[in-house]
Order: structure tokens, then sequence, then C-alpha cells
């Protein structure tokens, strides 16, 4: 599912990665978004399921190019190091997203979505320094807040493979959002 593997928050269910806001949607996220109704109802997965998993990808995709970001242009070791871990972590729940996307034939996007493009091009153009690494946990850290709460929420789906991924995940979820504090601790100590 290579072609597949970057997806898009297209029925946020009110919540996004970090710095979301609600603008236009392109008209591939439309066909998607279309698409995605129709399997709904084919595919014995609710709207909300299905909206989680579009969540859930775009938010790791998004991690996984922050930390991307983070190793590349981080001048603090200990960002660098949260960057290789989100990278890791992000690719592997992302696999596991694909193949639970495939199984219930939901439709995924090569691009993210508008409002995180647009935000990770603000962050990625900002010097390597203290601004930037500051930045980058402070957007993680806001991101894996909300991020948490949805997945905490769908850990209770009554969709089995869907709840396991969810409860699977969420403690990874919660360490990053646990690393990202205390990063943010020890730049605010500075």
């Amino acid at each position: 599912m290579k072609n597949k593997n970057i997806l898009l928050a297209l029925l946020l269910v009110g919540a996004t990665y970090t710095m979301g806001c609600k603008t236009g949607k392109t008209t591939e996220q439309k066909q998607v978004a279309e698409h995605n109704k129709e399997v709904v109802d084919e595919q014995h997965i609710t709207e909300e399921q299905s909206d989680f998993l579009v969540m859930a990808a775009n938010t790791r995709t998004m991690g996984k190019k922050i930390g991307e970001l983070a190793q590349e242009k981080g001048t603090a070791q200990s960002v660098k190091d949260y960057g290789a871990m989100m990278v890791a972590d992000q690719t592997e729940m992302l696999a596991e997203i694909e193949t639970l996307a495939a199984a219930h034939n939901i439709e995924l996007l090569d691009n993210l979505s508008k409002d995180f493009q647009k935000n990770f091009d603000k962050v990625s153009a900002m010097k390597a320094g203290k601004e930037l690494d500051t930045k980058i946990v402070e957007m993680t850290s806001n991101g894996h807040e909300r991020d948490l709460k949805e997945f905490e929420k769908a850990a209770k789906f009554d969709h089995k493979s869907i709840a396991a991924f969810a409860t699977k995940y969420a403690p990874v979820v919660a360490k990053h959002l646990e690393t990202a504090k205390r990063l943010s601790e020890e730049y605010n100590a500075k």
C-alpha cells in the first residue's frame, strides 16, 4: 500500500493534530470523503470508526514528518532522539493503519491534509536553533494531547480490530506526550 501511505483527516471528529484550522477541502479530499461514506454502509464500520482511522493516519504522518525534521534540523540531542523515536513509532503505526484501512476498503490519500501541510511547511521553514526545537516540542505536545483522547475513545469501539489498534497504541501516544512535556519543561527551565 506504498501509494496509500500518507493519509488525510477528512472528517476530523473535532480532533486535529495541532494548530489545524478548517479550510476548504481539495477535490481529492472530497472524493475520498464521498468514497468512505459509501464504504461505511457496506463494511459494518461506523463513520466515527472510519474517521478515527483517517485522523490517526494523518496525525501519524504529521508526527513522522515532524520527527524527521527534528532529526534533521534539531539542535538539542534530546530533540533529535525524540525525533528518532517519533519516526520509528509513527512508521509502525502507519503500517497497521494501512492494513486496517485496506481491510475495510477505506480510501486513503497520498498527502497530508491541507492544514497539516501548511503547518508543517511553516515549521520546516524555520532555521535550526532553540526556537525550532521549542516549536517541534510544542507542536507534538499539543497534538499528542488531543490524539491520546481520540485513541482512548477508539479503544472502546465495538469494532474489535480498530479498538485493538487503539488499545495497543494509546500507550505509545502517551509516551510521546510524556516525552514532549518533559522536553518542554527542560526548555522552560533554561
